[in-house]
């Protein structure tokens, strides 16, 4: 009878184990799941703010570049209504279209422009940025067209309508960006503000 009690002694303390080890691994893979789920959240959310630094970046790189190609093209734009001797009007302009750097400011902004197509995920931005493009476009093409030409007065008057369309949509355009990143930024700081309180 005694051999009963010592085998039923060592069945009970073997269950009693048993659902110890059990409990304790299950709830150390419940801690182990948890801590999985936060560091793929980190991981998310660093992810998600890493993107967002090169977004802004690009954004700026952006507008650098426009401001900078825009300020180029300003000048032409200027020259064209000045009453000029047709020749010097010919050569200052060459000078500025020809010269390198507005080369790769032209050559930087469509560079920018196309990260912006790819990382924006707004619907405004995509459509303003695609009229600001073609308006662009349009304003270059009216100014190589000038440089091959004695400038009619139709042409000035053409270069001041295209350059004012570009400017103002290059001013929605940045509001559209500063808009989008603002709510990108307020749903990062959100959860940790909700996370404190």
């Amino acid at each position: 009878m005694e051999g009963v009690f010592t085998l039923l002694g060592t069945i009970i303390g073997g269950l009693i184990t048993a659902g110890v080890s059990y409990l304790n691994n299950k709830k150390e893979l419940a801690v182990k799941k948890l801590e999985f789920k936060l560091k793929e959240k980190a991981l998310g959310a660093s992810y998600k703010s890493e993107f967002r630094k090169e977004q802004i970046s690009r954004y700026s790189k952006f507008s650098g570049s426009f401001q900078l190609a825009l300020a180029q093209l300003g000048e032409v734009a200027d020259i064209c209504q000045q009453n000029r001797d047709y020749k010097e009007q010919q050569k200052l302009i060459r000078e500025i279209i020809d010269h390198p750097k507005f080369e790769e400011a032209i050559s930087d902004l469509n560079f920018e422009m196309s990260w912006i197509s790819i990382i924006t995920e707004s619907n405004e931005v995509s459509e303003c940025l695609f009229s600001l493009e073609n308006s662009f476009d349009e304003f270059q093409t009216q100014i190589d067209g000038i440089r091959r030409k004695k400038i009619t007065g139709d042409d000035k008057e053409a270069v001041n309508k295209s350059i004012e369309k570009v400017k103002g949509l290059h001013r929605s355009l940045i509001k559209l960006l500063q808009k989008e990143i603002k709510g990108h930024l307020t749903k990062l700081i959100q959860p940790t503000q909700n996370n404190r309180g």
